[in-house]
């Protein structure tokens, strides 16, 4: 009888501790949070500053994709592309894209192929950058007609005409950056217009993406 009664105690016990140390492992180990995770690089793409996109946009990246490259038995035409994808605006944070496209030929992308001078008819504003050669232009969309901006382009011809498009835009057309996104947008301008040429006409880059694909 005594033997049976310490048995049982024991199975209480026992049962007790597994229970404890089940509960410590649950806190040891708690259930994977769906955290964003931002990147620390300083440069994106070779050309974006990270703080300057976070101090004008209050953008930080969650992953970026590029790729350059001269195009072969024709001297002097260079590419360049990229895509940065993250979370921007001071309050509630949106899902935004940077989008930046860089190609010889005079042509710019915007509701199909055009030619650089069929913008000089559109009404946008000149983008005027000190000490860089070209000319370009500025321009924000509203397509909710809810007073924010859900893409901002700026667009430059250079004179061998190549022609840079970079573009930012929301991913959910109920959000959007207010008014001072555009200055922003143009001291982006005075960085990347003067430094994505020289890229483009060095090495190639093969598609890169950061971080890798697991």
């Amino acid at each position: 009888m005594m033997r049976a009664l310490v048995c049982a105690v024991l199975v209480v016990v026992l049962v007790k501790c597994a229970r404890g140390v089940a509960g410590r492992v649950v806190a040891l180990f708690p259930s994977p949070s769906p955290l964003t995770t931002f990147l620390n690089d300083e440069s994106l793409c070779g050309v974006v500053p990270a703080q300057l996109v976070r101090d004008a946009f209050s953008f930080r990246p969650t992953d970026y994709e590029y790729s350059h490259s001269s195009y072969s038995g024709r001297p002097g035409q260079d590419d360049f592309d990229c895509r940065i994808r993250g979370m921007g605006g001071s309050g509630d944070l949106m899902l935004s894209v940077f989008h930046i496209s860089y190609r010889p030929g005079g042509y710019v992308d915007i509701h199909g192929r055009q030619s650089f001078d069929d913008l000089d008819e559109e009404g946008y504003d000149p983008l005027v950058l000190n000490d860089v050669e070209g000319r370009g232009y500025i321009w924000s969309t509203d397509s909710t007609g809810t007073g924010v901006i859900t893409d901002i382009q700026f667009v430059w011809l250079y004179p061998d005409s190549h022609v840079l498009q970079f573009q930012l835009f929301v991913e959910k057309p109920n959000q959007g950056y207010g008014e001072d996104a555009v200055e922003g947008m143009r001291a982006l301008a005075a960085v990347v217009v003067p430094s994505v040429p020289p890229i483009a006409a060095g090495p190639d880059q093969r598609y890169t993406r950061v971080p890798a694909a697991t």
